[in-house]
């Protein structure tokens, strides 16, 4: 049922504990970044005082030994080597490696504990992040147009339930609770079954390529194929939270958001069958186009 692929409360909760450290960790930012500011608005009106006193003492500590200056910080090819030595096929790996250059590079420059430095570190780390995977986009060639109409349309809602049923695996819970048990057991082997999943969501969208679409409907029906092919991609990464997990956690967060916009595909179909006056009797797999509707 298209239902199914609007956020639930067992969807929700079992990608919010998969994403709760990420969660503490930029509470933690916003905490540390307003005590900052706290900090540094208490202490304004003796900084000028403060800053004179270090001075002095600088003047102090250079008088005695005019050899005394701060280290020199590594260049900037140095640097860059470093980081292109830290690349690797694992994106945990690497991340780990490049923000420990960085932060080392920003530390002998006297940086790295002030916010603005962190900050830069965190965006740098996420600009490593995979892009979104690649997959082949269908167009409306590949798909079998029917002639607009009340019967066509009544046709089409029935048969993309049916195919949905002989689906079920592609609902998000079954990969959320898959990877939930492999990570809550410490056993990888729970994630094989990824790969049965994977091959649900390519025979999904192989079966919706072969129904009849109505010509009103032809945009919102590729949507729903190239959203199904695209989730069917990310399951290779997906697979890797054991052995990648950065690269696992970011894939899940692409296949969570494509999951929110599978569900509101299916509300649109649903409300422009409704507003087209197409009605289904209980008996048919259509009906779940009204039920749809009336939880929203």
């Amino acid at each position: 049922m298209p239902r199914r692929y609007l956020p639930s409360a067992q969807f929700v909760l079992l990608t919010g504990s998969l994403f709760l450290s990420a969660g503490l960790i930029y509470a933690a930012q916003m905490y540390t970044k307003s005590a900052y500011k706290s900090a540094t608005l208490t202490a304004a009106s003796g900084q000028n005082a403060e800053q004179r006193d270090w001075e002095r003492m600088l003047e102090d500590i250079q008088a005695q030994d005019p050899s005394y200056s701060l280290p020199e910080p590594p260049s900037e090819e140095s640097i860059s080597a470093l980081l292109d030595a830290a690349q690797s096929t694992n994106l945990t790996d690497t991340i780990g490696r490049t923000l420990l250059i960085n932060l080392t590079a920003a530390k002998s420059q006297g940086l790295g504990d002030d916010i603005p430095t962190q900050e830069q570190l965190i965006a740098q780390a996420a600009a490593q992040l995979p892009p979104t995977a690649g997959t082949k986009s269908y167009t409306a060639a590949d798909l079998i147009v029917a002639p607009a109409g009340e019967e066509g349309v009544h046709a089409y809602g029935n048969a993309v339930i049916t195919a949905l049923v002989a689906h079920p695996d592609t609902e998000p819970q079954k990969t959320m609770v898959t990877i939930g048990m492999a990570t809550d057991s410490g056993d990888a082997s729970y994630l094989n079954g990824l790969s049965a999943i994977k091959q649900e969501y390519d025979g999904l969208a192989a079966d919706l390529r072969e129904i009849p679409v109505p010509q009103t409907l032809v945009p919102l029906h590729l949507q729903l194929i190239n959203n199904f092919a695209y989730a069917a991609s990310l399951y290779a990464n997906m697979g890797t939270v054991f052995t990648d997990p950065l690269r696992a956690l970011s894939t899940l967060q692409m296949y969570q958001a494509k999951s929110d916009e599978i569900g509101r595909v299916f509300t649109t179909i649903a409300q422009q069958m409704s507003y087209d006056g197409i009605l289904f009797t209980k008996d048919e797999p259509g009906n779940a186009w009204n039920a749809l509707l009336s939880v929203q």
